[in-house]
């Protein structure tokens, strides 16, 4: 598809149709950040459907992860849902929302060190849920609970079972997730390394790999991007 040039948005709002696009960032005269956008149409062949195409937005977000630490020093992993669906109810109901089930390990060095859902005494894994808005984009995250089991005293009024910020030592780490939809199950991997105590970057976050600064990915102080993998 060829990318879009020359756009400029002076309003609220502006139509956008399939193909590619760059949203480019400025302050005063100075472009400091571009990010590519694409717009997908899907159409649906029912004659009778109360829409004959939808137009979806897909960007980078739908291919990272996110991770970070809590006020509390919980261990939390962020992630971004699609549903691109025109098979719609009606209209008013393009974005309609829908929970599935939804399974996530923590693993370090090869083993499981913390799981999204579990039950007690033995915290075996069980499937807790993620949300999504067809055409929307809903960032789910969760901690997760330690593994094997924990009760630690954070403070006089609280404590937890969770992955906690000491946990997370110097290791190869995946968080792996599974998504059970009808259609199917979407298994992903998202796997980071921290080494010295830090999380080293993505080559896409790196300035001394990664060299041109409108594409960069800013991690920022607390949050850090993982990119994901299909399994």
């Amino acid at each position: 598809m060829e990318r879009k040039k020359g756009l400029f948005i002076f309003g609220q709002f502006i139509k956008l149709f399939e193909g590619s696009y760059d949203l480019k960032f400025f302050i005063n005269e100075n472009h400091f950040y571009t990010f590519p956008i694409t717009i997908e149409k899907v159409s649906n062949k029912d004659p009778y459907a109360p829409l004959k195409q939808l137009y979806f937005m897909r960007g980078a977000w739908e291919d990272w992860g996110r991770v970070e630490y809590n006020s509390d020093g919980d261990f939390i992993f962020s992630h971004y849902l699609p549903e691109r669906d025109a098979k719609i109810t009606n209209q008013t109901k393009w974005d309609e929302r829908m929970q599935y089930p939804y399974t996530a390990r923590l693993m370090k060095n090869g083993k499981v060190i913390g799981n999204f859902d579990a039950q007690t005494p033995q915290m075996t894994l069980i499937k807790g849920s993620v949300f999504t808005e067809n055409g929307r984009w809903l960032r789910n995250q969760n901690p997760f609970y330690a593994y094997p089991p924990v009760n630690r005293m954070i403070n006089a009024n609280h404590s937890h079972d969770y992955v906690y910020t000491n946990d997370m030592t110097d290791g190869n780490y995946s968080v792996v997730t599974e998504i059970f939809k009808p259609s199917g199950v979407i298994k992903n991997k998202y796997d980071f390394t921290i080494k010295n105590g830090k999380f080293v970057p993505d080559p896409r976050s790196d300035r001394s790999q990664h060299s041109d600064p409108f594409t960069l990915l800013e991690q920022g102080p607390n949050y850090h991007y993982i990119k994901k993998s299909k399994m």
